[in-house]
């Protein structure tokens, strides 16, 4: 959308004077005959909104699930339809989402480290249980986060807690 003032028209007009007519017409069609509506009006309007859609940015859990299940019935009823009547609705509540995530998705990312940790503590292993990896240093070193786990270590603890070795790696 492009903002154009009353005043830029108005050069335009004196340096295209056989444009005139046309712009004189398309005022009177689209300019002319708005409403503005008041401060009190908007207020009252975005008020109502608000209460059916979370439109501001998202800073907490509930509202991001508010957001969420809101978004889930913009896309159940305007489909991917871009020319549905909440095309646009549905758009700006999925930014708003999507910026959400981006600032708290590295929160929710665990580590190489936490994800052994958590299968250690629910196996009740410690680093001396761990003899695939090497001497209980060599564990105690990749919990603190001076080693990183190597690609065969990866898969040796992924067989051993039965799970794909893609659980340890880190986007980190």
């Amino acid at each position: 959308m492009h903002v154009i003032s009353r005043k830029a028209l108005r050069v335009f007009v004196q340096r295209h004077p056989d444009s005139q007519s046309a712009l004189d017409a398309w005022l009177s069609r689209n300019v002319e005959n708005m409403t503005i509506a008041t401060p009190e009006q908007l207020t009252q309007a975005w008020s109502r909104l608000q209460a059916l859609v979370p439109l501001t940015a998202i800073h907490t859990e509930q509202h991001y699930d508010r957001a969420v299940v809101a978004l889930n019935m913009l896309v159940d009823t305007a489909g991917m339809d871009d020319q549905h009547a909440l095309a646009d609705l549905l758009d700006t509540l999925g930014t708003l989402i999507q910026t959400y995530e981006e600032q708290h998705e590295a929160e929710s990312v665990p580590t190489n480290t936490t994800i052994l940790q958590f299968f250690m503590t629910e196996h009740d292993l410690t680093p001396a249980d761990l003899i695939e990896l090497g001497e209980p240093s060599v564990v105690q070193n990749v919990l603190a986060g001076k080693l990183s786990l190597t690609p065969p270590q990866l898969h040796v603890l992924a067989r051993r807690f039965d799970v794909v070795p893609e659980t340890f790696i880190s986007v980190r």
